[in-house]
Formats: structure tokens, C-alpha cells, sequence
């Protein structure tokens, strides 16, 4: 394994996360980015079976835009309640979890509409990830470092915390069928995925230790494998399901920040402050497709597929 680095690479809060664990908690998790007049389409989109969307962050332009599956020209935007968006969620009805470090809000988005129905801020500091599973909970990470940070549950249309797993230095976060959350640590010494049962707020196991340096997105496969995002790598880490043993590793050249799958079998990855989204073929197991969304983005820090494949095992 690699001697560990400062996340100083990526002009998002994880950067405080240097050698000894923190250094700036609480300050702005986005460097300054160059004003820029940009087009805004209007809409949104409903994603079906046949028509399949993607969702990304562009924190640059507080902006999340909306990409057909298969396109590079936006087909609709939300500006409406954003605020640095970075972490993105899409639930089985196709509402839309955006995570908003700069404002220390998430926003809920009803299916086709670019304005929030529902607005957290309780108990969060810097929510840079957030996650929803199968009962409509939320559950979002709180970025901060020296063991600062935590992560809150929501339940289903409450603005009121129902659990707070705190004393963290969390990443990012995901849900499986089963109510299992998974959390990315990073530290001065380790990094690695703690998996948390039902109604826990202590981790039965953990793993990842000897494969990843800096985890900073996950998300869950249809059938339980378990995609961790590796910046410092440039790679996606695809665990098996329950054993959670390595079963392989995707290389994305332009950088791996956070990723999402899609009903079309395809894994989608966000690379932060470059405006590129990349594409792998048959869930990560294929062929890499360049998906260059450069038409009006200027940064890809978080991204999320609708329909939302729902997660296994």
C-alpha cells in the first residue's frame, strides 16, 4: 500500500483530512472557482425504463445538472436550495437527496420538480454524502476531521434526527437491501469501509485496510457487491457481497471521486474539479466509454443515476 498523502489534490473538505487527521474543520469545503455566465436548461426530467438520466454535482456552478444516459448536452438543471452541492441520492420513486456542505443542508427534490419539498439541517455540519434506503430513511455524512465527524439518520419525511453515530471521520456512505450501512473511514493510519447492522451506532466489521488509500464514494451493486471510489488511486474497488473480499479493481483515468450505476448496466463516475464523467461497461466488468460531459459543466463531485438501481444483496 502506498505511504499515505493529505487529500490536499481535491479542493473539497476532505483536503483537512492531512497527516495527522485534521487541520481546518468547519471551513469551506470548495476553492475558490472562476465566474463563469452559464445556460441554465430548464426542467426536469422524469427517469423511466426507457429514458435514463444522470445526475451531476457541479459545485463550481451550483448547479446539479441533468444528462440523458447516453448524452453530453444537459437536458434540464436545479439551482433552486443548492449550496456547494456535492453528495447526490436518487430513491426507488425517483426523488432526488442532494447534500449541501456550504449551507449544511440536504434538499429533497420530489420526482420532476427543481424546487425542495423538504429541507434537513438539524445536528448537520458539513454533509458532503448522503444516502437513502428502501424505507425512505436518510442518512448523511458529516465531513470533519480529528474524529469530529458523524453521521445522521433521518427518518422518512421527519426533519428531526433519529440517530447520530458520532466520534467519525466518515467519507462516503451507502445502504444495502438489508438496512446495512456502510461507511468510509479515512485517518492518519487506515482507511477502510465499516459495515454498521440495522440500528447499530458500532460497526460489526470492517474492511478494505490493505486496498484503499483515500475512499471518498460508494455505492451498492444490485446483487450486494459493494463499489468503492478511490481518489488517489484513480480507482473503483468492486468488493464481493458478505465477504467483502476484493473482487476487482476498475482504473478511470480522468479520476475517481464518486460513482453510481445505472439500469443500463453501466457504472458512472464523477472525477471532482475536472468536468468529465466517465462510463464502464456491464456494471464496471466491461469496457471503459468516455463520457465527456464538458458542455456546461465545470466540476463533477458527486453523481447519481435515475432510475435508481436498487441495491442487493
Amino acid at each position: 500500500m502506498a505511504s499515505r498523502q493529505p487529500l490536499s489534490a481535491i479542493p473539497v473538505l476532505l483536503a483537512i483530512f492531512a497527516a495527522a487527521g485534521c487541520s481546518a474543520a468547519g471551513t469551506s469545503p470548495l476553492a475558490p472557482a472562476a465566474s463563469q455566465v452559464i445556460a441554465h436548461p430548464q426542467g426536469r426530467p422524469i427517469g423511466t425504463a426507457s429514458k435514463n438520466f444522470v445526475y451531476v454535482a457541479d459545485a463550481y456552478s451550483n448547479t446539479v445538472w441533468i444528462f440523458p444516459a447516453n448524452g453530453h448536452t444537459p437536458t434540464g438543471s436545479i439551482t433552486t436550495g443548492l449550496s456547494g452541492p456535492q453528495g447526490l441520492a436518487v430513491d426507488g420513486g425517483g426523488s432526488l437527496y442532494v447534500a449541501n456542505p456550504d449551507n449544511a443542508t440536504v434538499t429533497i427534490y420530489p420526482p420532476g420538480s427543481t424546487t425542495p419539498s423538504l429541507t434537513l439541517s438539524q445536528d448537520l455540519t458539513v454533509p458532503t454524502a448522503v444516502a437513502v434506503d428502501s424505507k425512505g430513511d436518510v442518512w448523511v455524512s458529516n465531513e470533519e476531521g480529528s474524529y469530529l465527524g458523524s453521521v445522521v439518520e433521518f427518518s422518512a419525511g421527519s426533519t428531526t434526527p433519529s440517530t447520530v453515530i458520532s466520534g467519525l471521520n466518515p467519507l462516503g456512505i451507502a445502504v444495502d437491501s438489508r438496512q446495512n450501512l456502510y461507511v468510509e473511514n479515512y485517518n492518519a493510519s487506515a482507511a477502510f469501509v465499516s459495515v454498521y447492522p440495522p440500528g447499530a451506532t458500532k460497526p460489526s466489521k470492517s474492511f478494505g485496510q490493505t486496498d484503499l488509500l483515500e475512499p471518498l464514494g460508494i455505492t451498492i451493486g444490485a446483487t450486494g457487491e459493494v463499489y468503492v471510489s478511490d481518489y488517489y488511486y484513480n480507482d473503483v474497488f468492486i468488493f464481493k457481497p458478505k465477504s467483502y473480499k476484493l473482487r476487482k479493481k476498475v482504473f478511470v483515468q480522468e479520476g475517481s471521486l464518486a460513482a453510481t450505476l445505472s439500469p443500463t448496466h453501466r457504472l458512472y463516475v464523477a472525477t471532482g474539479s475536472q468536468a468529465v464523467v466517465s462510463a464502464i461497461a456491464r456494471d464496471g466488468f466491461g469496457k471503459e466509454i468516455n463520457q465527456w460531459y464538458f458542455t456546461d459543466l465545470l466540476s463533477s463531485f458527486g453523481i447519481a443515476a435515475d432510475p435508481a438501481v436498487a441495491p442487493g444483496p
